[in-house]
């Protein structure tokens, strides 16, 4: 973030000592003094198109209830764009939406404690959590974080930042469709508005610790994740926030900054066989899908949002999939909105 204008303050964490932090400041410059295998500081000047390929980013942003596009009805444009050295995103602002980045190298932490790190003004909220999400399952959409229900068989460790005070955030395990272990964090962390702050994630296969700024705010022992290499999702989940008053783009657009882990650097996509492909596409209310008559995975049942992401990998050489090649059984407890198609948005991922 080195062309942003710095202000700093005063601010009292209530977990340490009072210490000067950066509203928006151009130091400390993650990627360039840590020794990352990966490490994305959206440098540059001026204000750009967020073009995720040019990052390594995977990149979705989708309603759960339409098939593409998301709800900014207060805000009145919910693109995303780079800026002066950081990403800015607005995941939806009258809806249930959700902006997912993907770093398509996955992280490894075998045998060892892995290190996350991202910086962000941390403007979650009940109706807009900010997530890190690390699984080695390919996804578009996370579970649904109000009602504690997995999309995804899993296995998973999300940490998931609700901000305010009493719970801020939440450190969940999941598996077989539900979180297995939930950490909640009380008490309040002293986040003020136009700050930046530095959030690192350690992990093992058996524990995990979070720290703001440098101070502890987690350190726990977590039954095994049952995997040590896996993809790092960040992500913004949008539950209507203008209900709750957070309206327009100023309080609903949170900065993403200095995207990072360690450890070895992993192919691109690596996690898919070289020989194979993986497919993914979104169906409404789906009780089972099949791809040329191989069956997909998908949510576990009944599913949480409306248009899931479900999954199939195939042989790499295998024709492209089209939507006349997927065929989907519904539960047809819920009418989706007019005009709208059924099955889509399919993506391909392979090395």
């Amino acid at each position: 973030m080195s062309f942003l204008l710095r202000t700093g303050f005063v601010l009292c964490l209530g977990l340490a000592a009072c210490k000067a932090v950066d509203v928006v400041g151009d130091t400390p410059i993650v990627c360039d003094q840590d020794d990352w295998a990966l490490c994305e500081g959206f440098d540059g000047s001026g204000r750009a198109p967020f073009e995720p390929a040019l990052y390594g980013i995977d990149f979705h942003v989708h309603s759960a209830a339409t098939l593409t596009g998301i709800s900014c009805e207060t805000s009145g444009d919910c693109t995303p764009y780079v800026e002066d050295g950081a990403l800015f995103l607005n995941s939806e602002d009258s809806g249930y939406g959700m902006a997912v980045m993907r770093m398509e190298r996955p992280f490894d932490f075998s045998g060892r404690e892995g290190r996350i790190h991202y910086r962000s003004d941390l403007k979650g909220q009940p109706r807009m959590l900010q997530v890190m999400y690390l699984s080695p399952t390919l996804s578009n959409t996370l579970p649904d974080l109000r009602i504690s229900e997995a999309i995804d068989a899993g296995p998973a460790l999300s940490v998931t930042y609700y901000g305010g005070n009493g719970q801020p955030f939440a450190v969940i395990r999941w598996q077989d469709g539900a979180p297995a272990q939930t950490l909640l964090v009380q008490g309040d962390l002293g986040i003020t508005r136009g700050n930046l702050y530095d959030v690192d994630i350690f992990v093992t296969r058996t524990s995990a610790r979070v720290l703001i700024d440098g101070e502890s705010v987690f350190d726990a022992a977590l039954d095994d994740l049952g995997f040590d290499r896996g993809y790092v999702y960040f992500a913004q989940v949008a539950n209507d926030p203008a209900k709750d008053g957070f309206v327009g783009d100023e309080v609903n657009r949170i900065i993403w900054d200095e995207l990072a882990f360690d450890g070895p650097l992993l192919p691109r996509n690596s996690l898919t066989p070289a020989d194979k492909q993986d497919v993914l596409f979104r169906a409404w209310d789906a009780a089972a899908c099949t791809v040329r008559g191989v069956s997909a995975q998908g949510p576990f049942t009944p599913p949480v949002l409306l248009f899931d992401t479900w999954r199939v990998r195939l042989d790499r050489e295998a024709p492209e999939v089209l939507v006349s090649d997927i065929s989907c059984t519904r539960y047809e407890m819920v009418t989706p909105h007019s005009g709208d198609a059924l099955i889509g948005d399919i993506h391909v991922v392979t090395q």
